[in-house]
């Protein structure tokens, strides 16, 4: 989806004819070319892929000449032969030093770098037992070339000031202690989520999880990397690799994997999706896997294959449950609802979006067909909250593909796109879990046979006949004849060895599949029959590889214990496909869904905690599942698909309000205070309304708390999971007496003191629902946004509001159990923004700056990752803004030596930090154009909006040095308040009713 190809990319081809035997050339930057030799069994492919294609060589040295002997006296010659004999064991001394001590295959310890030998091992060197240069010049000669590459690359690290690569785990507390503060501060573990049994099963099990030479910590990383955007030629975004050498007693593995992304909803809904194009695919797929058992299939969407399912025929049924599935032909990868988002999402949403889809498996299917494991290409970012999910319910590996091109790139260049991905704060390993990143521009066929992209298209077979447009490259696609199948078959050969040198193990994955592909039986048939020949010619004429169709599963059981790969932490955002294209839009595209996604959230948390099963909220389960998905919660879909969501979403929580409201009134019918006219407090009208808290303040009302700690609604303190009665308003209105020590500015109102409060906004020509590119800074002003007056201040500025944003304050108590000899500099304070963005091209942000003291954080900045795990970010002037905005889920925090500054929100959105102790929070955006990601518009379907973001400064020791971020007991508890509020329901006041209607 959204592919757009780098300008220029690709037009030139390998003609892939060279010899089998032929030896692998790769440079280091001087130029000295390093001899590549077949591995052993267990060994694995060292990291020394060409980095810059050579501007010399050094020819090979010929045999030495003999020459005739001097004549000597004969005690001359004695003393001679002694000599020769002394340097001859000197030189097998040495020769044996730098044998017993090369490397054997696995990452250096040594930063990352490869100093080592490898030894020559039998077969292995053409010269080896064969005259020449015999193994100890052999040996002398390739220390002579590794070192000089290991020199070089050290000088192109030293350059780059890339240090990721040596950083250690900093995390001082243990994985026990971990859980607890996870499982206080983030419910989501105490809810009742099924959390399978974590299996101890680790794919490439690391000997020594304290490496430091090991790590790669991507917060070092992309503080240091210079982020260029060098032409790397036919793969722009890399460099000229060259192909593995092929092994005929090791055969490298080529895994053909056909492949259909069907986004369930983007240009089109759901049903429309099914109905036109889903249906067909999947029918297509089942047609063609039944003519040959060689033929493989994945699939990820479930919310699809159940609706495929439910349609077809028992004799169909029949034949995927007791024939494909068994055979391994079809394979379930992740098996979840959706693909979902993993910017903007809460852990909560995505564990029940996997949760439906693995239910729907294990019900129909049986629990054997449930995957272990995840494929994800498509999400605009990667967060390890996910992989931690995935690890937790048993997954063995996982892939992604949308990374940062200049990371795909660092990490290619050291054989590193293969790792184990371990959480921040886990230093044992217990939660890795191996990850294969693809190293190429998209998913679509183009883009990962290997690194040039107008040879790849030739092989994607449904483009015969200019079918979807055919190959931009000039140079198309075509079916496979017994005229043209060898050298075709050598063409894409010679691909798939170039892609195979990018990784450490002895075998290669090659996707095949696009967006909706597999739309007929002809366009199956001609990916499969075509490739078939492929396959047959090669596995018949050329030793050393071995080419079939695969699954994501027969790949990662083939790469098994196949090497030790390195560690890698931390998420990959913001993440940029080309040039200074950075997604950082999307977090706050149509904000006010990503809010009622909340609501949804919060109400389903509540129900489940009041005692409903899945099978009683599995409607709105699905409905939120649905919406996880990367262009649902993102903001990045179609306007009409937008309502669908919404419609959705707003049933889910209707539906849930109702549960609740029937339990309520159970449980008050046995204590026999049952009021009959009671409805929920907070109600929309429309789908994308802004809801209203519509209950008389007359009026006593019934609260629910959900949380394990007390709430507190006015005066009435409400126990952990208990009902009682209490008066509105629950927000108590600051008076003047406790709340003199804030101060506002007495002309806009906005608060000076104790941190300051700007309005402000980007006016933008560029960007869309996907891209973020900032233009003009400007402060907010009165009116309608853009003159010097127009602010209506209430309570002194308590209140502030425009014709199109409006601010209300609330000040919450600190708990007493949270009071302590600092607690007099600790401030919690609700901001609630209600914003209507009308004006073109502008991207609305409220900027908090602390005042006394500056909170001075040296450009570094702490967000949260799906409300479970923390990322830190350092400030970079020599990067674009549009690269330093984050999500935020639920947090953004800075911080110095003696305070902490953090914002905690109901809802995710974007955030960054541009100045020392300042904190920028998106609002709301509004963009006139398309950003050339495929929606085809910009966001003009902008709707009143609510955010309420709970500032919380406190005063005490942070910033320690080696130590993660973690939030303080009481920002725990804000949170949980925050996101997991009291439940209201009572008596509807009609005149307020009225008014609801009316906004």
């Amino acid at each position: 989806m959204r592919r757009i190809t780098p300008s220029g990319s690709g037009d030139r081809s390998d003609n892939g004819t060279s010899s089998r035997r032929s030896t692998t050339k790769s440079f280091s930057d001087n130029g000295v070319i390093r001899k590549k030799k077949p591995r052993k069994k267990g060994s694995s492919r060292t990291a020394t892929a060409a980095i810059i294609p050579p501007t010399t060589t050094t020819p090979t040295p010929a045999k030495e000449k003999k020459t005739p002997p001097l004549r000597f006296s004969k005690r001359l010659e004695w003393v001679a032969k002694c000599v020769a004999l002394a340097m001859l064991v000197l030189w097998i001394g040495v020769t044996y030093y730098v044998m017993s001590n090369a490397h054997d295959g696995s990452p250096s310890t040594e930063g990352g770098l490869h100093f080592g030998l490898t030894p020559p091992r039998d077969g292995d060197n053409p010269n080896h037992d064969k005259g020449g240069e015999g193994i100890m010049m052999h040996g002398l000669r390739n220390m002579e070339h590794k070192l000089q590459a290991g020199v070089s690359i050290l000088k192109q690290k030293i350059h780059k000031k890339s240090k990721y690569h040596v950083a250690s785990s900093t995390s001082n507390s243990s994985t026990a202690e971990w859980s607890a503060l996870s499982s206080k501060h983030y419910l989501l573990h105490s809810s009742s989520i099924l959390v399978k049994s974590d299996t101890e099963y680790n794919m490439h099990a690391t000997t020594d999880t304290n490496n430091k030479g090991n790590m790669i910590d991507m917060r070092e990383l992309t503080a240091t990397l210079p982020f260029e955007d060098v032409d790397g030629g036919a793969w722009k975004q890399g460099w000229d690799v060259q192909p593995v050498e092929l092994n005929e007693k090791e055969p490298l593995q080529v895994f053909i994997v056909p492949h259909s992304h069907c986004d369930p909803g983007w240009l089109k809904t759901f049903d429309e999706y099914f109905q036109s194009q889903t249906k067909g695919i999947l029918t297509s797929v089942y047609n063609a896997l039944m003519k040959d058992d060689r033929r493989k299939f994945i699939w990820a969407e479930i919310s699809y294959f159940q609706w495929w399912w439910s349609e077809q025929t028992p004799e169909v049924q029949r034949n995927v449950k007791e024939r494909l599935l068994p055979n391994g032909q079809l394979e379930f990868v992740t098996g979840g609802w959706v693909q979902p988002d993993e910017a903007n999402t809460e852990r909560y949403a995505m564990e029940v979006q996997l949760q439906e889809g693995h239910d729907w498996i294990a019900n129909h299917l049986g629990d054997q067909y449930i995957p272990k494991y995840a494929w994800s290409i498509d999400p605009f970012g990667y967060s390890p909250t996910m992989a931690h999910i995935l690890k937790t319910y048993g997954f063995k590996a996982m892939l992604i593909q949308r990374v940062h091109y200049a990371v795909k790139k660092e990490l290619a260049l050291h054989k590193h796109l293969e790792f184990m991905w371990r959480q921040t704060w886990d230093k044992t390993g217990e939660h890795d879990i191996f990850t294969h990143l693809m190293p190429f521009y998209s998913y679509d066929v183009p883009h990962t046979c290997g690194p040039d992209p107008s040879v790849c298209c030739q092989f994607d077979f449904a483009r015969v006949n200019n079918g979807y447009s055919g190959c931009p490259w000039r140079k198309p696609a075509q079916e496979i004849t017994d005229s043209n199948v060898k050298a075709r078959s050598m063409l894409i050969l010679d691909q798939w060895r170039k892609k195979a040198n990018l990784y450490r193990g002895n075998a290669v994955m090659i996707p095949l599949g696009d967006d909706f592909r597999y739309q007929s039986d002809g366009e199956a048939e001609l990916q499969y029959s075509n490739f078939q020949k492929i396959f047959d010619y090669l596995n018949k004429n050329v030793p050393g590889v071995s080419v079939q169709f695969g699954t994501l599963g027969d790949y990662f059981k083939a790469v098994e214990g196949d090497f030790e790969p390195p560690v890698l932490k931390g998420s990959f955002f913001t993440y940029a496909d080309r040039e200074k294209d950075y997604w950082s839009g999307y977090f706050t595209s149509r904000v006010f869904d990503k809010a009622l996604d909340r609501q949804l959230e919060r109400v389903l948390f509540a129900a489940t905690d009041m005692g409903a099963t899945r099978t009683e909220m599995q409607s709105p389960r699905r409905a939120l599942s649905l919406f996880q998905h990367h262009d649902g919660v993102t903001g990045t879909a179609k306007n009409h698909v937008v309502e669908d969501y919404a419609k959705q979403i707003h049933e889910g929580i209707e539906f849930v309000q109702s549960w609740m409201l029937k339990n309520i009134s159970k449980d008050q019918l046995l204590r026999g205070a049952v009021d009959k006219s009671m409805k929920p407090c907070w109600q929309s009208n429309a789908p994308r309304g802004l809801s209203q808290n519509l209950c008389d303040v007359k009026k006593q009302i019934y609260v629910y708390n959900p949380l394990d700690s007390e709430q507190q609604c006015g005066d009435t303190v409400v126990p952990s999971h208990e009902t009682v009665r209490a008066s509105l308003p629950c927000d108590i209105s600051p008076s003047e007496d406790n709340t003199d020590w804030i101060k506002f500015d007495a002309v806009t109102g906005m608060m000076t003191y104790p941190f300051k409060e700007e309005w402000m906004l980007w006016k933008v020509d560029k960007g869309g629902a996907y891209l973020f590119f900032p233009g003009t800074l400007k402060k907010f002003k009165g009116g309608n946004g853009h003159d010097d007056d127009g602010f209506e201040l209430k309570n002194k500025g308590f209140t502030v509001s425009t014709p199109s944003w409006k601010r209300t304050l609330f000040v919450k108590p600190v708990p007493d159990e949270f009071r302590d000899s600092s607690s007099s500099k600790t401030f919690v304070i609700d901001m609630v923004y209600e914003t209507n963005l009308r004006q073109p091209n502008e991207e609305w942000f409220v900027r908090f700056t602390t005042a006394s003291p500056v909170i001075e954080n040296k450009g570094i900045f702490h967000t949260d990752l799906n409300g479970f795990n923390f990322d830190t970010h350092h400030f970079r002037k020599d990067l674009p803004i549009q690269s330093q905005v984050f999500p935020m889920p639920t947090l953004a925090s800075i911080e110095d030596s003696t305070h902490r500054f953090t914002i905690l929100s109901e809802h995710a959105q974007g955030t960054a930090s541009l100045q020392d102790g300042s904190i920028d929070v998106w609002l709301d955006r509004r963009l006139e154009q398309d950003d050339a990601r495929g929606l085809g518009h910009g966001v003009k379907d902008n709707v009143p909006t609510r955010t309420r973001l709970r500032v919380v400064l406190e005063s005490g020791s942070f910033a320690q040095e080696g130590n993660e971020f973690e939030p303080t007991p009481l920002c725990q508890r804000m949170w949980d308040e925050l996101n997991h509020p009291l439940e209201m329901f009572g008596s509807h006041n009609e005149k307020q009713k009225g008014l609801a209607k009316e906004s």
